[in-house]
């Protein structure tokens, strides 16, 4: 009885199978790639990563003029304000990318962001709140991490902040 093992091939027989085996592996991978990408549905999710990458990346660049703008707590109060009614009448032309950006700007120069979060949460679509929180944890990851041990926010924060994207 002759036993075939790993252990009993030469330099040759074993470069040929990890050959092969690595030549399978690739065929494999070059077969799922071409279902993926033959799915309806692929093109519509590369454009809707791409959408959020570039949002993300537009919502840092404000985040940083607007928080370079601040000297004085009433310039404060007023540029939260500002941020607050312009991402409401985005909203209202359901241009959600801008209103985010907004929104996530008036968080993030806030004193108190919890009630903010929290008046957000139930007014905004489930949807718009879930990108708002990502944007949150994209951009603003240091001030969004001191507030996310608040015992108001930590359901909601936890629920939301594990997106699938």
């Amino acid at each position: 009885m002759t036993e075939i093992s790993f252990l009993n091939m030469n330099g040759t027989q074993f470069a040929f199978a990890v050959t092969l085996f690595s030549g399978i592996f690739v065929a494999i991978c070059i077969y799922f790639d071409s279902q993926r990408r033959k799915d309806p549905a692929f093109r519509k999710k590369l454009k809707m990563k791409r959408d959020r990458d570039r949002l993300l990346k537009k919502a840092y660049v404000s985040s940083i003029n607007i928080l370079h703008d601040i000297e004085e707590p009433q310039d404060q109060e007023t540029i939260i304000l500002r941020e607050i009614e312009l991402a409401e009448s985005l909203m209202a032309q359901q241009n959600y990318d801008k209103a985010i950006v907004h929104f996530a700007n008036a968080i993030a120069i806030c004193v108190d962001p919890c009630n903010l979060l929290i008046a957000l949460k139930q007014s905004l679509p489930p949807n718009v709140f879930d990108l708002l929180i990502h944007v949150l944890v994209s951009n603003y990851g240091k001030q969004f991490s001191r507030f996310q041990e608040d015992s108001r926010l930590k359901s909601i924060v936890q629920n939301q902040a594990i997106i699938r994207f």
